[in-house]
């Protein structure tokens, strides 16, 4: 008779019950998209299968007005955050230890920070430096709330991969006759596109879903963040129906990517094989 390994069990039986705490909200929030909604237009837990006519909900003004806000914000926001980040890393990069330690300290500091004191101490800034001068809370608040609150977390993915980068390589592109300019486009920005490309990501979601600084600098600007967490009384079918959407959308762009780099890894299987083959042929 088998015996059982117990703690290979555990092991599995651990991973399962993490997997599942983590996907089935997101399956439940898919179908309920798909549930007959209250008289007053909100989604209860008593699941009544309709025909999916809760997504004709996307395109009311509440809904519309919030997205196209937030992309307008997060579209701003996002890539000068971004280009703010790099260029601070490429500084400090060459700057003496105090001023890396420094860097990194103060935006570690500023990630730390809960963001409704960060939200506050904005507000304060902007009501003592924009309301005498004739400027309101709005666009311009919220986007220079999010380009501050979200510059940290951009560095703090980028830098790290900067450290990596080899002083070598940007004296051989001197060598070459490339100019300071050239050198950091043709040169440094290649190598650190990985972790740009990441940082955006991450920048855009968080940039995406904020609530709390957002209510604190926004004035009348209402946004995706905003419109959701105001729903004290019972969650709207297009709330629902925009996340199902997400959790669907994202799902498609990890099977792309993972696709991708299957694809990829059978590429270079096969013509490491066919090398293998030539050398194996030129031997015999």
């Amino acid at each position: 008779m088998k015996q059982i390994n117990w703690l290979s069990w555990l092991r599995n039986f651990y991973i399962w019950i993490i997997l599942a705490i983590i996907y089935i909200p997101l399956i439940i929030i898919v179908l309920l998209s798909f549930t007959t909604p209250s008289i007053k237009g909100n989604i209860t837990s008593a699941f009544n299968w309709n025909d999916g006519s809760n997504y004709l909900t996307l395109t009311t003004n509440q809904f519309t007005d919030a997205l196209i806000n937030t992309i307008i914000i997060s579209v701003i926001a996002v890539p000068i955050s971004t280009i703010i980040a790099t260029i601070t890393c490429f500084g400090v990069w060459h700057a003496k230890i105090f001023y890396k330690k420094l860097m990194t300290a103060s935006s570690q500091t500023n990630i730390m920070i809960p963001d409704v004191i960060s939200g506050i101490s904005l507000s304060l800034l902007f009501a003592a430096t924009f309301i005498p001068i004739g400027f309101s809370f709005g666009f311009g608040t919220i986007i220079l709330a999010h380009i501050s609150s979200c510059t940290p977390y951009a560095i703090m993915i980028i830098y790290p991969r900067m450290l990596k980068m080899k002083k070598n390589l940007i004296l051989a592109s001197y060598d070459l006759g490339y100019t300071k300019i050239a050198t950091f486009f043709r040169i440094i920005l290649p190598y650190l596109l990985p972790s740009i490309i990441s940082a955006t990501i991450i920048v855009f979601a968080m940039s995406f879903d904020d609530f709390i600084i957002t209510k604190l600098v926004g004035g009348k600007v209402n946004t995706i963040g905003t419109e959701m967490y105001s729903m004290a009384k019972g969650i709207k079918a297009w709330a629902v129906c925009f996340g199902a959407l997400m959790v669907l959308l994202t799902i498609l762009i990890a099977a792309l990517i993972s696709a991708n780099k299957i694809i990829k890894l059978k590429l270079i299987n096969k013509q490491t094989n066919k090398r293998k083959l030539k050398i194996w042929n030129r031997q015999v």
